[in-house]
């Protein structure tokens, strides 16, 4: 078959149900319906992110695309989010409870979340990656890296956008236009959008940030926005204070979980972070 599709659930889905149905049952709907798309399966089910890893790694040359639905484990899998990276091919998280969408690891690096649809979220990635040929897969995708699908969106909808990396001109234009759009921190405030980048992303800037967020200035859900949009610019290589880019990619990784509650991240922690970004 020409559809190779891997499918990888995450911890704890092996003792509880979705939408009625165990794993072995949601399994078996899942083969089934891969059947009628003329496409072939491979599952795993793992409590360890690490097998995760390990199966992504040996299946990279077999698989065209890969389902994964990490539940609790995408707020922390920074090990399964490099090898998502790693993998180079279309992969769609399914996402089965809606608070933890935004909080994702995966979120930037997946071609598309379908959140809180259940056993449906999973048919829905399946119908997606099995209805594009090897040519199809390569194409630009609609709606880039991450977006949620939620229920409230059509099938068809869905169906009609395409996946896969960016074609070759679109690489062209956003090169030619990296000078513009690329050349420091944006203002971004509350919503993550704005004003064109002025500077360089600093520690500076982001010890700035946090203390707007302490003070009020910037709400919680604000200062997570601004943090994903910075930390997907470092990603693409934009510039960074020399010799911290590793720092900040960690700094921003921290806080665009900060308006997660399952993170954890309580205001001394931001406290704490800004004097480690005050350090050498």
């Amino acid at each position: 078959m020409n559809n190779r599709i891997l499918v990888l659930h995450g911890p704890n889905l092996n003792w509880r149900q979705i939408d009625g149905l165990i794993l072995s049952a949601l399994d078996d709907k899942l083969k089934a319906a891969a059947e009628s798309m003329k496409a072939e399966l491979k599952i795993v089910q793992s409590n360890h992110e690490g097998v995760l890893v390990d199966t992504l790694y040996a299946q990279r040359d077999w698989a065209m695309a890969a389902v994964i639905c990490p539940t609790s484990l995408g707020l922390n899998c920074y090990s399964l989010l490099e090898a998502v990276k790693l993998f180079g091919k279309p992969v769609i998280e399914v996402v089965l409870d809606p608070r933890l969408s935004a909080g994702s690891l995966l979120k930037p690096v997946v071609e598309r979340q379908f959140v809180g649809q259940g056993a449906e979220g999973y048919l829905q990635a399946l119908r997606q990656l099995a209805g594009k040929s090897a040519k199809t897969l390569g194409t630009p995708s609609a709606s880039g890296p991450g977006r949620a699908v939620k229920s409230a969106e059509k099938p068809a909808e869905v169906a009609s956008k395409t996946l896969g990396r960016r074609a070759a001109g679109v690489e062209d234009k956003k090169a030619a236009g990296a000078k513009k759009t690329m050349g420091g921190s944006r203002d971004t405030g509350e919503g993550g959008g704005g004003a064109h980048q002025t500077q360089s992303i600093t520690r500076a800037l982001v010890r700035q940030k946090i203390a707007d967020r302490l003070s009020g200035k910037v709400s919680p859900a604000g200062l997570a926005t601004w943090a994903r949009t910075q930390w997907q610019l470092v990603q693409r290589g934009a510039p960074a204070e020399s010799g911290q880019r590793e720092k900040l990619e960690d700094a921003l990784q921290t806080l665009l979980l900060s308006a997660t509650p399952a993170a954890g991240v309580r205001d001394e922690h931001l406290i704490d972070l800004m004097a480690q970004l005050d350090g050498p």
